[in-house]
């Protein structure tokens, strides 16, 4: 008789539950999260698919080729909240380097040493300890000295509108000066003026003057060591217009003149080198002294004896940054983008 065998049991099926830890787990953060359909179950958030739970099954899902598009191309992208929080946070930085740039004219306007920004900060910190702004300055003596010189004071924000204004200007003051100057003296009867008449194109197309001996004679520094005959030579070739291109009598003196200097022979030396010496110095005339010695005076305010350590690049960017604030003040001047662009690393880039 054979002995009974006793049925087979099954085994229990156990379900495998969702484990919150696994959201921690670097190939799944981000985008694991349970799912509503219960407890055995996850959701991915990017797919937005629910699975089976279980750690086999979530590692086969995360190595789908959608899913992983999905994963990277959402990782592009910023949340609402990041957005929000990169706009405020710019907006603070903004105000910032405003701040700063403030403090740095603050310290140029009154001529005070830029040692001084070791404690106007961290009194400004003191003073308004609920304001992010101040708490967020740091701006030492190094930085001020940078600002300053190669930001507020830098020459690499002058157009060239500004640039042509102020050669406006210049000729302005000189025609002034002319007109003042012929007032006051009697030039009819000086003889040597008649005879810078050779600056005028005219006079060089017309071949009125036929030698610079008068010249020469009347202010003889101006020839100085040098060749009389070689001159008149040089003179003479010009007048007759030997090997020179692209003049006419309408230019006015300064293009005519520019172009005769840049004139050179076939071995590429200068064809007009005496003469151009003598009509650079007949148009090099001294006027006022006025500007000069106002700068002299500034120079004088800003480099005292606590601050005998300025070497001359802080100096021209002091000297700037002064000129700039000259209708303004350091609390009322609106710093606009072009200030901006400056204010980064390169600033404490120094060619001394």
């Amino acid at each position: 008789m054979d002995s009974a065998t006793p049925p087979k049991t099954k085994k229990p099926y156990y379900r495998q539950k969702y484990n919150v830890d696994w959201e921690n787990d670097e190939r799944f953060k981000g985008w694991l999260s349970i799912s509503k359909k219960g407890p055995f179950f996850f959701h991915c958030k990017s797919c937005e698919v629910d699975g089976t739970a279980g750690k086999s099954e979530i590692e086969k899902h995360s190595n789908g080729k959608k899913h992983i598009k999905l994963v990277n191309s959402f990782k592009n992208q910023q949340s609402l909240t990041e957005l929000i929080t990169n706009s405020t946070h710019t907006k603070l930085e903004i105000t910032i380097k405003n701040s700063e740039m403030h403090l740095a004219a603050f310290i140029a306007e009154h001529n005070l040493p830029y040692t001084t920004m070791e404690h106007l900060p961290k009194l400004i910190q003191k003073v308004c300890p609920d304001s992010k702004v101040a708490l967020k300055i740091k701006c030492g003596r190094t930085k001020t000295e940078s600002i300053v010189t190669n930001v507020i004071g830098s020459d690499k924000k002058i157009t060239a509108s500004q640039v042509s204004t102020f050669k406006t200007r210049c000729l302005s003051f000189y025609v002034e000066a002319a007109h003042q100057i012929n007032i006051r003296f009697p030039f009819q009867k000086m003889e040597v003026l008649k005879n810078l008449k050779i600056l005028e194109p005219k006079t060089v197309f017309e071949s009125e003057i036929s030698s610079l001996g008068s010249l020469a004679s009347q202010l003889p520094i101006l020839t100085k060591n040098m060749n009389l005959d070689d001159l008149d030579r040089e003179w003479r070739k010009l007048t007759n217009m030997e090997g020179v291109e692209d003049l006419n009598i309408n230019m006015n003196i300064s293009t005519f003149w520019s172009k005769v200097v840049n004139v050179t022979k076939s071995d590429d030396t200068k064809m007009f080198l005496l003469l151009t010496v003598v009509i650079k110095n007949i148009m090099t005339l001294p006027h006022s002294s006025a500007c000069v010695e106002r700068i002299f005076s500034s120079v004088n305010l800003i480099k005292t004896k606590f601050r005998n350590r300025l070497n001359t690049q802080n100096l021209i960017g002091l000297l700037h940054a002064k000129q700039l604030l000259k209708d303004y003040n350091c609390f009322s001047y609106d710093f606009g983008k072009e200030y901006m662009d400056l204010f980064n690393k390169q600033m404490y880039n120094f060619k001394i």
